[in-house]
């Protein structure tokens, strides 16, 4: 069975070479400088180049190989004169923010018009009660000679007050929380009173708000993938209905991680903002660093079934690459 190394950007790892002829190859940047063979007999402790029958070093100064035969001994390539540089990471950044928030509502359904005397108590953020009355006041509406028109002042007076609401559409009301988002599900509307109300008496909570990109279907995220260095191809994340944006962006983030095409490149992070609105999923180049990748990109779209999102999201290059040098990929194996 041959025998073999593979080392990169490295001058001090060495092997143990059991004699015999072998081949020596590489390939990289070399930044003008000369791989040379080099052997030592005293276990590491001091190197020679090794030589041809010539009298030459074995040396290479770009990509390529050689032909040797040596003794048993320790074996390294070593490089020198070559112009290094620690080069820079490329760092890609896919920004995305999902469906907008959602607010909370509730509708509430009038049988007849109310009666002199019922209230009606509203809380959205702050909670105020009112009483139907014949005269008007600050915390008084007036009962219209019919429902229609007691509707329209219900609605009039809470806009007025600084309560979304809808007005009436037939024999119901709409309230719409004022900031939009899952805070708005501890809104109420409460209504105390005889038979012209829905039950007489009401407590109806508001619900259905969602915050800022909340998945509003299940489905499947397509991620679309171009790199230099890992390939062309296509990844299937599955997320569900009620995906908060964290929940999401992390499984986009996991699936990246999880395949191999491109996490042997790239490391995957994901950050979401304080507010919970927008979220990023980098890819940051592992070391050795390759030279800026123009075509490296990420795409985040609506699968097959689609979980609506709002937009397709492209990637951006956040940090150009800079190429580690030299960066040199050496094999020495036994023939």
């Amino acid at each position: 069975m041959p025998k073999q190394t593979l080392t990169t950007n490295t001058n001090t790892d060495a092997i143990n070479w059991y004699g015999g002829d072998g081949t020596l190859a590489a390939s990289g940047t070399f930044s003008s400088g000369s791989l040379k063979l080099q052997a030592s007999i005293d276990n590491g402790t001091t190197f020679f180049d090794a030589k041809d029958a010539d009298g030459n070093a074995l040396t290479l100064t770009a990509d390529g190989g050689l032909s040797f035969s040596v003794a048993p001994c320790k074996l390294r390539a070593l490089l020198s004169g070559a112009t290094a540089a620690a080069g820079t990471a490329q760092a890609e950044n896919l920004s995305l923010s999902g469906p907008s928030a959602v607010a909370a509502t509730v509708a509430v359904l009038f049988l007849a018009n109310p009666a002199l005397g019922n209230t009606i108590t509203v809380s959205s953020g702050t909670s105020r009660t009112y009483t139907f009355t014949a005269t008007s006041g600050t915390n008084n509406i007036v009962l219209g000679a019919n429902l229609s028109a007691t509707l329209t002042a219900i609605a009039a007076k809470l806009v007025a007050d600084g309560y979304p609401t809808v007005a009436s559409l037939g024999t119901t009301l709409t309230f719409t929380a004022a900031t939009a988002g899952t805070a708005g599900n501890a809104n109420t509307v409460q209504l105390v009173g005889a038979s012209p109300f829905f039950s007489g008496t009401g407590n109806y909570n508001y619900s259905g708000g969602k915050a800022a990109g909340v998945l509003t279907a299940s489905g499947n995220i397509t991620l679309s993938i171009v790199s230099a260095l890992a390939g062309t191809f296509t990844l299937s994340v599955p997320v569900l209905q009620g995906d908060t944006l964290p929940t999401w962006i992390r499984k986009i983030a996991e699936s990246l991680h999880n395949d191999n095409r491109i996490s042997r490149f790239y490391d995957i992070y994901f950050v979401v903002s304080e507010s919970g609105n927008i979220g990023n999923v980098n890819l940051i180049k592992r070391s050795p660093f390759t030279a800026n990748d123009a075509t490296l990109s990420v795409t985040a779209a609506n699968g097959t079934p689609s979980p609506a999102l709002p937009a397709t999201y492209s990637s951006a290059n956040e940090t150009s690459g800079v190429a580690t040098t030299p960066s040199i990929t050496v094999l020495i194996e036994e023939r």
